[in-house]
């Protein structure tokens, strides 16, 4: 709205009712040239903060782009996770992200003596973040295991880590190994930044195994699976935003669908162009619905 001239400015208020009881006042102005957040009453400088507070999961018609797109989409869904489990995991994230920036400036330069002195603190970070996400990518593992078997679906699945660089060679060594290759692109060319889960059913790439539908349950069950761990591990209670719930979805993976929102103890938003598919079963606190930009409640 701001970028296409309908509004100069704008801002939303939110409260957040914590699992402990707390309320949580949150407010975001955006315009054109900056932002501001604010939670009960105080500037806030980092996202991560209200981020910590609020762990928020979306599904849509385009979350298939999990699997079909690049590693991006899968990378940030564990470190999303990675983030509410371990608190220091951003900082060293953000830490290791600012020695690579530095490194590529000085692999385009040409400066080995700067190039050598990042080696030490870029090797440390990678392995403390390779140790957090592998210990995560073991826990949800479990738990998409676990989902698939209670619910008699997608058998053979199954998940595979790629760290960012070979498992044979320590860090410090494949960095030395990569150098000339790294030189010549003016970039580092492995790390954590090119982190990576495969998805198998029976060995072969879930993307060419499923059809459309299959793998947007099958991103509905990751959502779901990283709700339920998070349950188990933090006293936090997660958000899940689900648009166009039924998009793509044939009859019976829609009682399927249904049937995982059951699982998960969580607040869940539904939005939907037709109220007839919102699911009849799921325990619906309010209804609203929208038409020419006015808001009515249904119930």
């Amino acid at each position: 709205m701001i970028k296409d001239g309908s509004v100069d400015n704008t801002v939303v208020f939110a409260n957040w009712a914590a699992y402990d009881g707390t309320l949580h006042i949150i407010g975001v102005e955006r315009n054109l040239k900056s932002s501001r957040v604010r939670l009960n009453g105080q500037d806030v400088r980092r996202i991560s903060t209200v981020s910590s507070l609020i762990p928020l999961q979306f599904l849509s018609s385009q979350s298939v782009s999990f699997f079909t797109s690049g590693p991006s989409a899968r990378r940030k869904y564990f470190d999303w996770g990675v983030f509410h489990v371990e608190q220091q995991f951003i900082h060293i994230l953000e830490r290791y992200k600012r020695l690579i920036q530095q490194r590529n400036v000085a692999l385009r330069n040409h400066d080995k003596q700067t190039i050598s002195a990042f080696q030490y603190g870029l090797a440390e970070a990678a392995l403390d973040i390779d140790e957090f996400r592998k210990n995560y990518f073991e826990a949800i593992s479990s738990v998409v295991a676990s989902l698939c078997k209670e619910f008699s679906i997608f058998p053979g699945l199954s998940l595979v880590y790629e760290k960012g660089w070979s498992e044979r060679i320590p860090f410090e060594q494949a960095l030395k190994n990569k150098l000339p290759s790294d030189l010549s692109r003016g970039y580092t060319s492995i790390g954590p930044q090119y982190f990576d889960v495969r998805f198998l059913i029976c060995r072969q790439p879930v993307e060419q195994v499923l059809s459309g539908g299959e793998l947007k349950l099958l991103v509905h069950l990751l959502k779901v699976a990283q709700i339920c761990l998070l349950n188990k591990i933090q006293t936090i209670s997660t958000v899940y935003l689900i648009d166009d719930f039924y998009a793509e979805l044939s009859p019976l993976f829609r009682v399927k669908a249904q049937d995982f929102l059951k699982f998960i103890r969580c607040q869940v938003i539904i939005t939907s162009p037709d109220i007839c598919l919102i699911p009849p079963n799921h325990d619906c606190g309010r209804t609203f619905h929208v038409e020419h930009g006015k808001i009515t409640s249904v119930n």
